[in-house]
């Protein structure tokens, strides 16, 4: 077998043990100082370690009505990234991003999962900020006309 098939069997395993949320199966899969990075300043932003983190990640997603539809995996030789859909209604707030999670593979397993976001301000608005943290400004570019 290749590498592409390999890092394809595995992510193809992760998507559905991540559909079903089945704890076994995710362990697994998973290196024991995985680390899961959503980018952010939100309730559920930041990394979370090991197959605890992960199911905490899915409580927190789940409690604000986060829906995840894993539509592809897609390999290279280094590793694997799913294309991801993420809809939900929570607070009279709708929710339809698409997102890529690069995943590092490191003897076989899920190393690192880190997520890219299509709709950063869509973040904010979503889900709350974590206590303590202020919104930032930022400058817009100045244009040249």
């Amino acid at each position: 077998m290749t590498l592409y098939h390999d890092n394809l069997v595995l992510g193809n395993a992760l998507r559905n043990a991540f559909a079903n949320q089945d704890r076994p199966a995710i362990q697994s899969l998973i290196t024991a100082d995985f680390v899961w990075m959503l980018p952010g300043d939100n309730a559920v932003s930041g990394d979370v370690t090991g197959v605890d983190g992960v199911f905490d990640r899915f409580a927190a997603l789940d409690s604000y009505g986060v829906d995840i539809s894993i539509e592809h995996v897609v390999v290279n030789q280094h590793g694997l990234a799913f294309i991801l859909h993420n809809t939900g209604s929570h607070g009279g707030r709708v929710l339809d991003e698409y997102l890529v999670t690069v995943i590092t593979v490191r003897g076989g397993r899920a190393a690192r999962l880190e997520t890219f976001l299509s709709d950063i301000p869509m973040r904010p608005v979503w889900l709350p900020r974590r206590a303590g943290q202020q919104r930032r400004h930022r400058r817009r570019p100045a244009t040249t006309g």
